[in-house]
């Protein structure tokens, strides 16, 4: 299945449609590479990067040591929904941008000014990845997660309660 607006959360899928539309006024053109991943996924892509990051790029795509299953964004934490998204240039006017880094780069920026972090800045620079911000700050991963353990635990307590 196509990454899609539609599996991020509504405040960021404006933002990415947005973002691609600034781009664009620009001459870039993005593409939509990566929205909501489940758990199983996530850790299959851990897995292969671990394995080789050759792996992990021709299997997943992966240009970057992905996190854990559990500590990504990209998991759907709101109502089926991702807070965070990859998005590739895939042309731009070459000469404004020279190389890809630039692009990205300028992609970022854009980003940026939308109020979205940028995973370009990061310690192990990931140019491709955006998230929402939360109040300002990133997104908590493991209070979203312990949200869903507990719907989890909640739901094996009904289960439990209508088979016993």
């Amino acid at each position: 299945m196509s990454p899609t607006p539609g599996q991020l959360t509504p405040g960021l899928a404006r933002k990415y449609q947005e973002l691609d539309r600034l781009a664009g006024a620009e001459g870039i053109k993005l593409k939509l590479t990566s929205t909501a991943r489940g758990f199983g996924k996530q850790a299959r892509m851990w897995n292969a990067y671990r394995r080789s990051p050759a792996e992990a790029r021709d299997k997943y795509g992966v240009v970057s040591e992905p996190a854990p299953a559990g500590r990504t964004r990209h998991h759907p934490f709101f109502d089926g929904k991702a807070a965070a998204f990859d998005a590739t240039p895939t042309s731009w006017p070459e000469h404004k941008f020279p190389d890809k880094v630039a692009v990205q780069e300028r992609v970022g920026e854009l980003a940026e000014g939308l109020g979205l972090l940028w995973g370009g800045r990061w310690k192990k620079p990931d140019r491709v990845h955006f998230e929402e911000m939360v109040d300002g700050k990133r997104f908590d991963v493991s209070k979203a997660f312990q949200r869903e353990m507990d719907k989890l635990d909640r739901l094996a307590g009904i289960i439990e309660e209508e088979t016993a």
